[in-house]
């Protein structure tokens, strides 16, 4: 098994051993940015997808989440796929979308491959200690603005201390982080629930009909705050993201 120096030695040796594969479901992603709206809801399944590989495929069960430093980035990198976007071309536009989507993929190839247990993650996260973990804290009262699913868990509003708002509690943590890339990755968390927080179960299958992922179905706009919720579990400690996945590499089956 060949070791790599630096992950940027292996995202290089990762693709090119992988190229025709990933170009291919870069290339057979469905885009057509002559219809309107178009480029807004090929960012939103990038945001969307990016969570799921850092959060679910980071899931291991029973053992909580691999908060995994570099697939993080995937998270907190697509909430500036938008400004890059709007100023190109409707051709660069394409080009762009279709190579954050390849060097994505890589990234997820990269490091093993994790498998996207859905049904598993979904069930084992649903419990109100996997929203706000123990030892956290809030006092910044409730947030009228806040209709996300947790708003109306008796679970949930019991861990936060009667906070209508978990996120108040994990923006309040993200402040004082000793790693400036817990802020980053929460901000980007609480950023996507603000757009995506309300939608029901199913709304990912309507957007991404041909997708086939098995459980996807049960994701609805809590996604958000329970990935937020297990990366708080995974580094309250330290506040340090795990880097120990070795690099390797590998070929795409």
């Amino acid at each position: 098994m060949r070791q790599f120096n630096t992950p940027q030695e292996n995202i290089k040796v990762t693709f090119e051993a992988n190229t025709d594969r990933m170009l291919k479901h870069a290339l057979e992603w469905s885009i057509d940015l002559s219809k309107p709206g178009e480029l807004d809801r090929k960012i939103k399944e990038l945001q969307w997808l990016m969570v799921i590989l850092y959060g679910v495929a980071g899931y291991h069960e029973g053992k909580g989440l691999q908060a995994d430093f570099y697939n993080m980035h995937l998270v907190t990198s697509c909430l500036f796929l938008g400004p890059n976007l709007y100023e190109l071309s409707k051709r660069s536009q394409e080009i762009f979308l279709r190579a954050y989507l390849a060097n994505s993929l890589t990234n997820y190839l990269m490091f093993s491959r994790p498998p996207l247990d859905i049904t598993t993650f979904w069930k084992e996260t649903a419990a109100a200690e996997f929203i706000v973990p123990a030892g956290f804290s809030s006092s910044t009262g409730t947030d009228a603005g806040y209709t996300g699913p947790a708003q109306l868990d008796a679970k949930v509003l019991a861990a936060t201390e009667g906070n209508a708002n978990p996120w108040a509690t994990h923006v309040q943590s993200a402040i004082v982080a000793k790693d400036d890339h817990y802020a980053k990755l929460i901000r980007a968390l609480l950023h996507l629930a603000e757009r995506f927080g309300d939608r029901p179960a199913g709304y990912l299958v309507t957007m991404a009909p041909n997708c086939g992922w098995e459980g996807l179905e049960q994701i609805d706009g809590s996604l958000f705050l329970r990935v937020a919720g297990l990366t708080a579990e995974a580094v309250n400690d330290a506040q340090i993201f795990s880097i120990n996945k070795p690099y390797t590499g590998l070929e795409l089956t």
